[in-house]
């Protein structure tokens, strides 16, 4: 019966998210409760398998931490959105400095290439040499598990960097190919070369996540432009509700179909395969998006123990700040505080992965009052940021740095469904992050203004 309640208080969280953002469908409080209620009707799919019987305890922690993030999101949302007319009437030209475009070029290859290294070095610590899958999906496995029997090499700090620097120019590549596309008409070959250059980064250490999360910006950037465009409304058709429908499907079975790509499934790729193919793409799906509820419930009623007194104050939720910390101050306890938060399961003898939402670090934390307190300040935050993408004149002034931080902190609304993914944004990374940008923005690309 919990199962039900839960699909429909959060039923109830699209139906209102979606009036008061007046129909803005990719909104923050619409993606987070469609991720949360889809995710729940796969856990509901998959109950007999998962001998999942949804405590009130679980349901009462997910529907309570959506609702605080709503809350947190419309206490600062701004429903008077001012429209930029002017907006429709100019246009930008992007002018880039042609040495930095083939430096950028070199950086962006030469992390590549260091990452196509370190996959190797990482996968011959367990002995795997073979197929370049195999060493991906290695390489991947043996990161996240952080067995202390294994010593991994440590990556240079020169190619983290670089990596980092190409990040933050992907960015700024996403959003001008995405304005050109939008307001041009124009498909900028460069950029769309810059952003699959990067994530084949991502594809080496076998990171999906991160390879999701630049197809969300690209998204993002996408919509906010059209979206723009229309001065904030857009009508959809049934039919077109449909067909987004239908891609979105597409994209949840591609997601698992990735398992064979970075290593990660005994099946080939093959005609007499495709029955196995799919019966192994349709559970995988039902891990990765739906067994974090049965988890977040094995863990509220089996494992769930409030911070320990050998934990650091916030040290789960804020784990990549506690990484930083524990080389500086040489505190070896504090390292990789978030791998405790995602141990493998196995539950009727069925594999059920190591996602537990993004609510279990708060619990571990703080409590119950941390479901509460966390996700308002990512609601809030949210907000904040939109309210700066649609209310401001920024647009005036050639590239907009809010959409920037919005896309590319967007992913972790879909992906809170997995885990912590917004405050462990929190880190030394962030500070050289903006320190990136700011080079980027003033002595870079320069903007240059055009009327229709």
């Amino acid at each position: 019966m919990s199962i039900y309640l839960l699909m429909i208080t959060l039923a109830i969280g699209v139906f209102v998210s979606v009036l008061l953002t007046h129909r803005d469908y990719l909104s923050a409080p619409v993606v987070i409760c469609l991720s949360f209620f889809g995710a729940t009707i796969m856990a509901d799919i998959y109950s007999d398998v998962w001998l999942l019987d949804l405590s009130d305890n679980t349901a009462f922690v997910v529907a309570g931490g959506i609702y605080s993030f709503l809350i947190g999101y419309f206490v600062f949302y701004n429903k008077k959105k001012i429209e930029h007319l002017d907006f429709c009437r100019k246009i930008y030209s992007f002018k880039i400095n042609k040495l930095f475009l083939i430096t950028f070029f070199i950086v962006e290859l030469i992390g590549v290439l260091g990452s196509y290294m370190y996959m190797n070095e990482v996968a011959a610590v367990v002995g795997i040499t073979g197929d370049l899958s195999e060493r991906i999906g290695a390489a991947h496995l043996v990161i996240m598990a952080q067995n202390p029997n294994y010593v991994l090499p440590e990556k240079p700090k020169i190619m983290i960097y670089l990596n980092e620097f190409a990040f933050v120019g992907t960015l700024f590549a996403i959003y001008i190919a995405t304005y050109l596309f939008v307001i041009k008409k124009k498909i900028s070959i460069l950029a769309i070369f810059s952003i699959i250059l990067y994530s084949i980064n991502y594809i080496f250490v076998g990171s999906r996540y991160g390879i999701v999360s630049i197809i969300i910006a690209c998204i993002v950037n996408y919509y906010i432009f059209v979206m723009k465009k229309n001065n904030w409304l857009i009508n959809i058709s049934f039919f077109q509700m449909i067909k987004y429908i239908v891609a979105l499907i597409v994209c949840m079975f591609a997601f698992p179909l990735s398992l064979m790509m970075l290593g990660r499934s005994d099946n080939d790729l093959t005609v007499d395969a495709v029955g196995a193919i799919v019966q192994e793409a349709c559970y995988s799906l039902a891990v990765y998006f739906g067994a974090e509820i049965k988890l977040l419930d094995i863990y509220l009623n089996n494992e769930f123990i409030v911070k320990n007194d050998n934990s650091p104050f916030l040290g789960h939720t804020f784990a990549r700040v506690y990484d930083s910390l524990a080389k500086i101050f040489n505190e070896t306890s504090w390292l990789n505080i978030s791998t405790q938060d995602i141990p493998f399961n196995f539950v009727n003898g069925m594999f059920l992965g190591n996602v537990y939402t993004m609510f279990r670090p708060f619990l571990a934390d703080v409590g119950y009052l941390g479901v509460v307190i966390f996700p308002f300040v990512m609601g809030s935050f949210f907000a904040i940021i939109y309210n700066n993408i649609t209310s401001t004149g920024k647009f005036e002034k050639g590239i907009n740095g809010y959409i920037i931080l919005y896309s590319s902190l967007y992913y972790c609304i879909p992906l809170s469904v997995f885990g912590n993914a917004f405050f462990y944004q929190v880190n030394t990374a962030a500070v050289r992050y903006l320190f990136y940008y700011y080079v980027i923005d003033k002595f870079i690309i320069k903007t240059k203004e055009s009327r229709k």
